[in-house]
Order: C-alpha cells, then sequence, then structure tokens
C-alpha cells in the first residue's frame, strides 16, 4: 500500500523490540468482547433481517467508540465508509433477495475492513487499485495475527500500569478472580435455600452444547475484531527500503504489439457482430441460429471477454506506469481502441440477452449479470476519461479511476436495492405472458426461486394473465408461497424481520381470496 497509510510515529526500519503498542489494550478487549457477543447475540439462529441491520449499527457504534476511547479522530474517510457499513446493514433488512443480501453483505464486509485501513490515516480518495487490494488482504490477515499481538505484546505491558490501580486492568482481573468465588456462593445459596436454588435453575437452564456454540462465535467475532482494531489504532511500520517492484515492467514495444495483435482480434470480431446488430432478426434467421442459438452461446462469454479486457488494460497500464512520451501515447491510443471494441461487444452482448430474454424470459442471473454488464460499460468509460486521457506522471489518475469505480460499485449496489430486482424480474415475465411472447410462463420459478420481495407484482400481474391455465398454475403457486412464508414467520422474532419478506406475507394474506378465486386443480400439498 501507499506509504501515505501509514500514520505518524511508527519509526523507520522499527524492529518489534521497539515498535510501540496499542494504547489501553484493555479497553481495545473489553469493546471487542462486547461488539462480539452483541453480533453474535443478533445474528444468532435468525434469517438476515432487522438484526443484521443493528449488527452493522453497533459495528460502526463501536469503531466511534474505540476511537474516543483511544483520542483518535475517525477520517473524512473513515466518516464515509462508516455510513456505507450502517446503509449496507439497512439494505439486508429492506429486500429479501438471497443474492441481494449476499451482495450487501459483502460490502459491509468490505467496508469493517476498509476501516481498519483508513480509520485514522483517511485516503480513500488517494488510493489506487493496488491500494484498496492490499488494505483488503492485509487487514483479512489482521482479523487472524493482530490479536495475538494485542494478548501477548500490549496486554502484559499494560499490567505494570494496573499494578499502579489505574485504568480497566484492575476491573477486568477482578471479575475474573471473582467468578471462581461466585460459583462457589450460590452453590451454598442454593443449598441452603430452595427457593433461591429454583431462580438459579430457571437463569441458568441453558443448553451446553448450543452454549459452547454461541460462546466459540462470540469470541471468534470478538478475535476478529480485536485484530482490525489494534490493526486500525496501532502505529504502522515504515520500512526503511521497501521491496522493489522495478522487475514488473513491459516494454512499451512489447505492450504495443500485444494490444495491436488482441484489438486486431476484437475488430475482426466486432466486424462479424455488427452484421447481427444491425441486420436484424431476418439476417439472424439466414445464418441458420434461433434466438436461443445466438444468445445463450454468447452473452456470458462475452461479458466474461469484456471483463478479461478491462483486466488486461489496467495490468498493462500498471507495467508501463514508468512509460513516458510518444511510446506511452502509442500505448494509450491502443488502449483506447481496445475500450472502443470492448464496449461495442458489451452492446453485443447486450443485444444477445435481449433476444435470450425475449424468447425465454429473465432469471436472477441474466438480470445481475446485465446489471454487472452496465457497470462495466461505466467502468470502462471512466478509465478512458481518467488513466487514458491523462497526460499526468504521478499517478493520480489511476487513483481518481479506482474511486471512481468504487463509487460506482456501491452506486450499482444501492441502486439495485432501490429498484427491487425479484419484482423486475416478475413484472417482466408476466408482461411476455399477458403480450403472448415466447415460452409459457414459469410460475414455479417465479414463486420459489424468487423471494417475498416479487410477491405485489405476482399477485398484481396474476389479475392481467388472460390464459385461465398460466392464472391457476401461478394462484396455485402463490398460496405454497403464502404458507411458506407464514410458517417461517412463525419461527421468526424481530431479529429476523425483514421488509421485503414482511411486506410479501401481508400482501399475498391479503390477496388470499383474489388468488383463491383463481386456484382451480391444484395439487395436495
Amino acid at each position: 500500500m501507499s506509504s501515505h497509510n501509514a500514520p505518524d510515529g511508527a519509526p523507520d526500519g522499527a524492529t518489534p523490540q521497539n515498535i510501540p503498542g496499542i494504547s489501553r489494550p484493555w479497553f481495545v478487549l473489553a469493546v471487542t468482547l462486547v461488539v462480539g457477543f452483541l453480533v453474535e447475540a443478533l445474528l444468532h439462529g435468525q434469517r438476515l433481517g432487522l438484526g443484521f441491520a443493528l449488527a452493522a449499527l453497533i459495528a460502526a457504534v463501536g469503531w466511534l467508540v474505540l476511537g474516543r476511547g483511544l483520542a483518535a479522530r475517525p477520517s473524512g474517510s473513515a466518516i464515509a465508509v462508516l455510513a456505507i457499513l450502517v446503509i449496507a446493514g439497512a439494505l439486508v433488512a429492506l429486500r429479501a433477495s438471497p443474492a441481494l443480501q449476499v451482495l450487501d453483505l459483502l460490502t459491509g464486509i468490505g467496508a469493517v475492513l476498509l476501516l481498519a485501513a483508513l480509520f485514522t490515516t483517511g485516503g480513500l480518495t488517494r488510493f489506487s487499485l493496488t491500494d484498496y487490494a492490499a488494505a483488503l488482504f492485509i487487514s483479512g490477515l489482521a482479523t487472524m495475527l493482530q490479536p495475538f499481538a494485542l494478548l501477548f505484546g500490549d496486554l502484559p505491558k499494560a499490567r505494570l500500569a494496573a499494578n499502579r490501580g489505574r485504568g480497566l486492568a484492575p476491573v477486568l482481573w477482578g471479575v475474573l478472580l471473582a467468578l471462581p468465588l461466585l460459583i462457589v456462593f450460590a452453590a451454598l445459596f442454593a443449598s441452603a435455600d430452595a427457593v433461591f436454588a429454583a431462580y438459579l435453575r430457571r437463569l441458568f437452564d441453558w443448553d451446553l452444547a448450543e452454549l459452547l456454540t454461541r460462546a466459540f462465535l462470540s469470541l471468534a467475532l470478538s478475535w476478529a475484531a480485536a485484530g482490525l482494531a489494534r490493526h486500525a489504532f496501532a502505529p504502522r511500520i515504515r520500512l526503511d527500503h521497501p521491496p522493489s517492484l522495478d522487475f514488473l515492467r513491459v516494454g512499451a514495444q512489447t505492450a504495443i504489439t500485444l494490444l495491436t495483435l488482441v484489438n486486431a482480434l476484437f475488430l475482426a470480431f466486432v466486424a462479424v457482430q455488427a452484421v447481427y446488430l444491425f441486420g436484424g432478426a431476418d439476417t439472424l434467421g439466414r445464418s441458420g441460429l434461433t434466438h436461443s442459438e445466438y444468445a445463450r452461446r454468447g452473452f456470458f462469454e462475452l461479458v466474461t471477454v469484456a471483463a478479461l479486457a478491462l483486466s488486461l488494460i489496467l495490468l498493462l497500464d500498471w507495467l508501463q506506469r514508468d512509460t513516458a512520451g510518444q511510446s506511452r501515447r502509442w500505448v494509450n491510443l491502443l488502449h483506447g481502441v481496445l475500450v472502443l471494441l470492448t464496449l461495442a461487444i458489451l452492446v453485443s452482448a447486450l443485444q444477445r440477452m435481449r433476444l435470450y430474454v425475449q424468447d425465454y424470459g429473465l432469471t436472477e442471473l441474466r438480470f445481475y449479470t446485465t446489471a454487472f454488464m452496465g457497470w462495466l460499460a461505466v467502468v470502462l468509460i471512466w478509465l478512458a476519461a481518467t488513466v487514458l486521457w491523462g497526460r499526468r506522471t504521478d499517478g493520480i489518475e489511476r487513483r481518481r479511476f479506482a474511486f471512481g469505480s468504487l463509487i460506482a460499485g456501491v452506486l450499482l449496489i444501492i441502486g439495485l436495492n432501490l429498484v427491487n430486482p425479484d419484482a423486475t424480474i416478475a413484472r417482466v415475465n408476466l408482461d411476455r405472458a399477458i403480450a403472448g411472447i415466447g415460452q409459457p410462463l414459469d410460475a414455479r420459478y417465479l414463486t420459489r426461486n424468487l423471494s417475498a420481495d416479487a410477491a405485489a407484482a405476482l399477485v398484481e400481474g396474476l389479475v392481467r394473465l388472460p390464459d385461465r391455465e398460466a392464472q391457476a398454475r401461478l394462484a396455485c403457486e402463490l398460496q405454497a408461497s403464502a404458507t411458506r412464508l407464514n410458517q417461517h414467520s412463525g419461527q421468526a422474532n424481530w431479529r429476523g424481520l425483514n421488509w421485503g419478506r414482511v411486506s410479501g406475507r401481508r400482501t399475498l394474506n391479503q390477496a388470499d381470496s383474489l388468488v383463491a378465486s383463481f386456484a382451480v386443480g391444484c395439487p395436495s400439498r
């Protein structure tokens, strides 16, 4: 990671003997234990929902408490990432789609890892792509390794302060020493009084296996939190002579040759695609290909090609980071040509998907892949606007590109949550069925593969379907969905509340009589 991410105070060429430890390690340990316990309590035994939103909020508050307790003011970048963490948690409680919840969950985890890298130092807008990758990787390692430094390095040093009777350490030691005494005295009191014994039995009527499992999970979460906290607040090591990466270079002539050959292949492919893009369905029919064959065999491959092309451009740009003058202009020109050709390939992929959806409908995989394709297009255009057209040699364009790509990714995930993918998928497929386009409606997919987020769209579309048989199939599946949602709601408590599931269940229950009027010949369940 760039040297600007190391906070002041870490000596150059530091050794393990002279690296100062984190201040107030007992405070850090106490806060991370509380955070780990609360997060586990909110998530245990429940589906993702309100509990996760509160867990994300507790994690954010925990960071602020640690910063205040250690006299470390959060940077502006940290405040922004904390907001992303809280928003990601709230979005998990908003939508019921498992695929969308995974994206929100990964966003929250990424935010937590980034916080450990920039809580005090900031620099989110100054990170390059390699800085982001290094920050996530090193923070991930910190969750496993840094707690050892806290427990066996910082805490023993802090015992000297404990001997003076100040700080949190004496209190924690007192609690640990009191535990065996409390157990002995409680046992004696229980033997002496039956009423007191009954209260104790009700208080500690726990399943030992579950108790041990939950204790392990709480400690694991606390361990990770302690590692991130120490990584965030302990002074960083700055090397006097960081390892050189000069050997990772590609000559300008090599890069120009490589890009010329790749561009030639891309140009040949785009020329072939232009026939189909502008020739319409008649041209496709004369080729002997059906819509299904044309779209199914190409869409995902072309998206992969676009992603690899973007990676190639970024890699070659990094390997050419010190190239200047006429050679650099030629490399950038060829990069720009590759960007344009890749955008044309994305247009071809979009055309293939349009034909495929027209015949076979929209699925989650097709929807999210198309959304990813849109993000790729934005990133490619942003790459051309920053890195390829930039004239500075200090790397500022690469950092602008990295930050813009990050913002585009976050906005994409937030936008997907607002759009409600499952409801969109349901509407597209219902509109196809109502218009009599393509294959028959797959009611089973719409009700079993999509989440409760799609309930309102499905009930609305049920009434508009012109085919009585399709209405009956969809109504039967909606009744089964309502039964499943009601069963799950009986097993959930407030921690598992999710707006998508709650609103979907309410919609289906309110439309019960309407759905029943269409449910003819439903199989027994």
